[in-house]
């Protein structure tokens, strides 16, 4: 069996360089949301705990940015590339500034993938592959998504794109498709024996997941979708609280369709998705209409609650902070 090891030291890597080569990976735009994201899956084998997120991907609110291939410990160039992001330079020219600031080996080994939209502009994508960094390699740009990788098998960057197009969930979904599409085609890195990789993240905006393989056999997207699937999706729900004088029937989304009536301790809830606009509201039985105000679901949105209370004739609603 093929074995692919990144030696660590206590919470720092071994080496000032490491090779993340056999790496299949995706910044995208989600316009729902309006947030960046990223996924990324290599054939490197690290210890459970140890997350190698921000030493690879950089996300800011106007872009983002993945290095790949060999990568140095501090990854100034990381640095460097969201801080031109955040400068509002477009991404073609972060490259060239980058690749300048490398040394003739160096820039010959690297794979970048920036997707920004510099001065509130167009969201463009740009991607970089030296002529040293293994083959399989490559990359693809289309509308707001830039993918990349190298060391694969063929079609890998093919097949997590249409893994992403095809997901009509929510964003973090859809970049969870485009790891799992490559795994279930068995493609992926040429090196790792039998699975995808070893390590897997997905970013989106401020918040991140990830997993470790825990031995050679487990492919790490396995992990990582169960974490992705065991999350607290966005819900709306409205309780009527203690001290509640009134039976009421509810309309946690707004559309007309009530249920109930419910009394003092009833929680009714709805699951929403990204760009959903909730209005939660009730008829209270034999007294008046009370609306709650509207809410737009987010990507992390996570539960929202509403509370009601208050008799047939003055019903109050606020939501739980």
């Amino acid at each position: 069996m093929k074995k692919i090891f990144l030696l660590i030291s206590g919470t720092l890597f071994s080496f000032f360089t490491f090779n993340a080569n056999a790496t299949f990976s995706i910044v995208a735009y989600d316009e729902i949301s309006g947030y960046y994201g990223a996924a990324f899956a290599s054939c490197v084998f690290l210890p459970p705990e140890t997350d190698i997120t921000e030493y690879v991907n950089a996300i800011t609110p106007i872009g983002t940015i993945t290095t790949q291939a060999t990568v140095n410990y501090d990854n100034i160039n990381l640095k460097n590339g969201k801080d031109q992001i955040i400068d509002n330079v477009r991404g073609n020219q972060i490259l060239e500034w980058l690749h300048d600031q490398d040394g003739e080996f160096e820039n010959k080994s690297r794979q970048y993938l920036i997707l920004n939209n510099p001065s509130s502009g167009p969201v463009e994508g740009f991607a970089y592959t030296g002529t040293e960094v293994p083959s399989d390699k490559g990359s693809i740009i289309n509308k707001n998504v830039v993918i990349a990788g190298n060391t694969l098998f063929p079609n890998t960057l093919q097949t997590m794109y249409e893994g992403y197009t095809q997901e009509q969930d929510f964003f973090i979904e859809k970049l969870l498709k485009s790891l799992t599409n490559v795994r279930d085609n068995s493609l992926g890195d040429i090196r790792c024996d039998g699975v995808s990789s070893y390590t897997a993240f997905i970013k989106v905006n401020d918040k991140h997941w990830f997993y470790n393989s825990d031995n050679l056999n487990e492919d790490a997207i396995d992990g990582l979708e169960k974490i992705i699937n065991d999350r607290q999706k966005p819900k709306v729900c409205l309780s009527l609280i203690s001290g509640t004088a009134f039976l009421a029937n509810i309309d946690i989304k707004g559309n007309g369709e009530y249920s109930g009536p419910y009394g003092v301790g009833s929680s009714i809830c709805s699951d929403g998705k990204s760009g959903d606009i909730f209005y939660p509201q009730f008829n209270v039985v034999a007294g008046v209409h009370k609306s709650c105000g509207t809410i737009e679901i987010k990507e992390d949105s996570g539960i929202i609650n509403y509370d009601a209370w208050g008799t047939t004739l003055s019903p109050h609603c606020v939501r739980r902070d």
